[in-house]
């Protein structure tokens, strides 16, 4: 037991000792910054970190909801040729004397497989969206941005994006998703941001983070602006 233990001391002492040294230049060499310096340092450790969380948040939610928005256009496209193809078919059988029951099975056919379309549209893996209408949604996150604690609201913006639709199937259920993009401006401390940012999110509403601009406006406060989408249906049923 005894000679583990000295084992052990060794090794700390063969290992701590220069690390010690190392965290005492660093102290030092930062102790002989200018106060621009450290915080040219702080602002350039933050903007190392965001890109991390950029890369590890941001990025694969865009390239999902990328991949979804394409799966989208192609079943919409698939969605108008079978209407095409179901209005050719009907026209056919207008201008018939005696209707062909072969003309009209194919019409039953593409009928159930448009309702399948329509049905994929409903469940695709929409994680993004919000469990709650838009306006519900909207109201939640207004009453986050009116809060009287840091940071300080500079600027709140948003639009009407291009949302995703589909049309009525036969249950008479579609696809009908709002999309707002959004642009706020914060003015506070880092840790107020990042405290602030964590709460716009919560179990009914999902974020689409865009882009997100930090700067420091005058040390310890800063400035961020940053964009994102929030997806939420018309109505919840």
């Amino acid at each position: 037991m005894a000679e583990r233990l000295r084992q052990l001391q060794a090794l700390w002492t063969r290992y701590a000792r220069p690390v010690r040294l190392a965290a005492d230049q660093a102290s030092d060499w930062l102790m002989g910054r200018t106060p621009r310096e450290r915080v040219l340092l702080a602002s350039a450790i933050f903007l190392v970190l965001a890109t991390f969380w950029y890369q590890s948040g941001f990025s694969p939610a865009a390239t999902r909801l990328g991949a979804l928005n394409s799966d989208h256009r192609s079943l919409q496209n698939q969605q108008q040729q079978l209407e095409a193809t179901i209005n050719r078919l009907e026209q056919r059988i207008a201008r018939a004397d005696d209707p062909d029951e072969a003309v009209r099975a194919d019409i039953d056919d593409l009928e159930l497989e448009l309702e399948a379309l329509n049905e994929a549209l409903v469940n695709r893996g929409l994680d993004f969206i919000a469990t709650i209408p838009m306006q519900a949604a909207m109201s939640r996150l207004q009453d986050a941005l009116d809060t009287e604690a840091r940071p300080r609201l500079i600027s709140f913006e948003r639009r009407p994006g291009s949302g995703i639709t589909s049309a009525q199937g036969t249950g008479g259920s579609g696809l009908d998703i709002r999309h707002r993009e959004i642009r706020v401006v914060l003015e506070g401390t880092f840790g107020d941001i990042v405290d602030f940012l964590e709460t716009l999110e919560d179990d009914a509403i999902q974020l689409v983070w865009r882009s997100l601009e930090y700067s420091v406006t005058e040390h310890p406060m800063a400035r961020i602006n940053v964009r994102f989408d929030l997806y939420a249906p018309a109505q919840v049923d």
